[in-house]
């Protein structure tokens, strides 16, 4: 399910579609995922909001990754 959701995210993307995509990772964070999954689904959720120029909202969702993933260095460079 969650491959599925971020290939239809990154079609999105590549469209320039940031909202949709967004909605997809969103919904997405409704599933039973894993730590290191959610925490990956935020960080995308923050590149978009980037994107968006929604800097609140990105470093919010960034901070919702480390949360669930403090010893994540790739987190911490993103």
């Amino acid at each position: 399910m969650i491959e599925n959701t971020l290939k239809t995210a990154l079609d999105l993307i590549t469209k320039g579609e940031f909202t949709q995509a967004l909605e997809c990772y969103q919904a997405a964070l409704q599933d039973h995922l894993k730590n290191n999954e959610k925490a990956e689904l935020y960080r995308l959720i923050a590149m978009i909001h980037s994107q968006l120029n929604a800097p609140q909202q990105a470093q919010s969702a960034m901070e919702q990754a480390l949360q669930l993933q403090p010893n994540d260095t790739n987190l911490w460079h993103t």
